[in-house]
């Protein structure tokens, strides 16, 4: 039983990308997902308070916040 490990292809992804983590996920740990973006170029690092691994349910408004936000400064970009 290996697990599957795509962190090294993370470097060709090649469009703006948000990852948020949730302070409190069980499944996905802070530090991995720290990995995660840090293993994609540019990409942006959010992490929500008292949130698991479903934050777009258990904090949806300040993950929409954050991707509103988001969103906004990438469509501003040239």
């Amino acid at each position: 039983n290996q697990r599957l490990n795509l962190l090294d292809e993370l470097n060709n992804v090649n469009v703006p990308t948000l990852v948020i983590a949730g302070s409190n996920d069980k499944i996905v740990s802070v530090g991995d997902a720290e990995l995660i973006a840090q293993a994609i170029p540019g990409s942006t690092f959010e992490i929500l308070n008292k949130c698991g691994h479903v934050p777009q349910e258990e904090c949806p408004y300040t993950f929409l916040t954050i991707v509103q936000e988001w969103l906004a400064e990438e469509t501003t970009l040239p």
